[in-house]
Parts: C-alpha cells; structure tokens; sequence
C-alpha cells in the first residue's frame, strides 16, 4: 500500500514538474515576449501639479490644506494587451490597470495628493492575451519592462504671503525635492527681496539716464536743423517788425 501510494506521489510531482515547464513555455513563447516587449517599451510615465483651488487659504501648515494640491500622473500607451501593477513606497499594496482605465486622452490618470514627502511609484508592465500567427497566447505572468518615478513633496512655505508674487523663487517654488525650515526661509526671503529691489533701483538709473542721454544725442544730432530754425524764426520776427513799422509812417 505505501509503495503505492509512494508511486501515484513520485508521478504527480513528476507531472506537475514536467507539465509546468512544457505550459510555462507554450502559454508565452519567444516571439510573443518580443512583440509585447516592443509595444511595452512605448509606455512613459510622466506628472503635472494640480491644484484643487481653495481660494483664501492663505498657509498649508494644516494637513487639510496640504490635501488641496496634488499632482497627477499620466500613463500613456498602454493597450489591450498588457497591464500595470503599480507600487508606492511606504504603501504594501499593489494597484493593477489596464487599457479600460484610459481616459478621454488615451492615458491612466493617477492622482496623488501632495505630502511633505518625497513619493517613489514603481511600474511593471506586464503581458496579457496576444496572438501570434493566428495562435493566442497568455502572457500575463510575464513582466515586459519596470518604469519608476519620484514624485516631489509639497512645500508649505509655498502658500504664504510673503511668496505671492514671487513664485518663481526656488524656496516659494510648490513642489521641492530639498528640505526648508522657518529660519532659512525667513532669512533668504528677505535678502531675495533686497536683491529685486536693489536691481529695480538700478534698472531706475538706467532708464533716466537713457532718458537725458537720447535727449542730448537727439540735440546734438539735429543741432544744426534747431539752429537754422531759431535763425529763420528770427528772420521772420525781423521783417514783420519792419513790415509794422513802414505801415506806421
């Protein structure tokens, strides 16, 4: 009995060994990777800020006003035959797309809401169902390229006043990769704004001394037209008065 049992034992590992292998190469042959891979080497990954509004907040130091910034991610060409699982770190689950998930664009959008974190998304696009000379083959175990982005965290600092109408300032900037704190922005701020002033200033000079300088070059320039008009003015000042003075007598 136990010789038996020993034999079915030894044939169905030896089966499910042996089968596995034949099955694993006939589900995603060579030619059906090389095509998958070649659509899959199409897809990029990219992002762009958003900003759900939230007009008068005028400082996200609360959780709640971060959470009205976001930045969205865009996946783009991927298509009925492939699918992405998606990881982000800290997070232990694993998300899956596919091509019913594109939008009106043709891409999977992804939003993320800001954190004063940095955020790492990692992709793996994987196969599906392909046919290959009229035979269709699942490749849905089969991994055809991995893609990663960073996302950059939120800067608070972004939001306050004092950035209003200097956005453009690396430290008012809302999406940073470096850390700030209160001291450093306080500080850099200020000596920022003596700088735009000082060259506001000087671009002041500039402009009223191109004024005065266009002036005295205009008048050099035509000094002679303005002397011959002063002289034909005084002409003709000249000979009315003598006009006056003949009609009197």
């Amino acid at each position: 009995m136990n010789k038996k049992v020993s034999y079915i034992l030894f044939l169905l590992i030896a089966f499910i060994l042996l089968g596995g292998k034949v099955n694993a190469d006939d589900t995603c042959p060579l030619q059906a990777k090389s095509k998958l891979r070649q659509m899959a080497s199409n897809v990029t990954v990219s992002y762009v800020p958003y900003d759900s509004g939230g007009a008068g907040v005028q400082d996200a130091d609360t959780e709640d006003q971060i959470n009205r910034f976001a930045l969205d991610v865009y996946i783009y060409n991927v298509n009925s035959k492939m699918k992405v699982a998606m990881n982000i770190s800290g997070d232990d689950r694993t998300y899956f797309f596919d091509s019913e998930d594109l939008n009106e664009d043709g891409a999977i959008k992804l939003r993320q809401y800001a954190t004063e974190k940095t955020k790492k998304l990692s992709f793996r696009i994987k196969g599906g169902l392909i046919t290959v000379d009229d035979v269709e083959y699942d490749c849905s175990d089969v991994t055809l390229r991995t893609l990663s982005i960073t996302l950059p965290k939120f800067n608070r600092f972004s939001t306050r006043e004092l950035c209003a109408d200097i956005p453009e300032y690396y430290l008012c900037q809302r999406y940073v990769t470096y850390d700030i704190d209160e001291s450093t922005f306080a500080s850099n701020i200020k000596k920022y704004r003596e700088k735009l002033d000082e060259k506001a200033n000087e671009k002041d000079e500039e402009n009223n001394t191109s004024v005065v300088s266009k002036t005295v070059n205009s008048i050099a320039k035509y000094k002679f037209i303005v002397a011959g008009v002063i002289v034909l003015a005084g002409v003709v000042a000249t000979v009315i008065v003598v006009k006056k003075k003949r009609s009197a007598l």
